[in-house]
């Protein structure tokens, strides 16, 4: 291991054979692997434990070589001065190209015909959940045919439009409107002559 080097890379996966290991070949493992990253140039004398060390062996060699590239490359770098004086354009890292000078634009999500049918369809189940909520908050103040012709009314829409017709309103509170459609001439819900209507319960 290099001189000024403190610490080794042991990659998880390891366990999966470390665990088919007796308990005593696991520990000689280790203890193979500590003196081997210490230069202590262990000799294997168990063929278990040789054959499961070679493989770890070959990597932390090939971990050495990448440390020893880095720190040459740092090296060289503290040489030249380090750090750029000039913040504004600070010096690329090596290693990494094509960097970006500028962030790059989102991707842009087309939304089809069929997204928008589903967008429609969410908000009208959120406009009937509103009147639900109203209905059991007053209970047999409007008779349930009401609730139904004011739903179908306010959640209409073209084939091409994007917003149903209670979404266009620049206001729309849900009690005001009930109120005001109880009392229009759209239908006629509160006259004498439809008891029937009147009278119809509420669920």
């Amino acid at each position: 291991m290099a001189t000024d080097k403190k610490g080794f890379i042991l990659y998880a996966d390891l366990i999966h054979t470390v665990e088919k290991m007796p308990k005593d070949k696991a520990g000689e493992l280790l203890l193979t692997i500590l003196r081997y990253v210490n230069d202590k140039d262990p000799v294997v004398d168990d063929i278990v434990v040789d054959l499961v060390f070679e493989p770890i062996k070959q990597q932390l060699k090939r971990d050495l070589k990448k440390y020893e590239v880095r720190a040459e490359r740092s090296r060289n770098n503290g040489k030249l001065g380090g750090r750029p004086k000039n913040l504004e354009e600070p010096r690329k890292p090596s290693g990494l190209k094509n960097n970006l000078t500028e962030p790059r634009k989102p991707d842009t999500v087309n939304v089809t015909d069929t997204d928008k049918g589903k967008d429609i369809l969410k908000r009208k189940q959120d406009f009937r959940l509103s009147i639900s909520h109203f209905i059991k908050a007053n209970p047999n103040k409007y008779p349930k045919q009401l609730f139904v012709d004011f739903e179908e009314y306010w959640t209409e829409h073209g084939a091409k439009d994007k917003k149903m017709r209670f979404e266009k309103q620049k206001t729309f509170g849900l009690s005001r409107r009930l109120s005001s459609w109880s009392k229009t001439g759209f239908n006629d819900y509160t006259t004498p002559n439809n008891p029937s209507i009147n009278n119809q319960p509420v669920n």
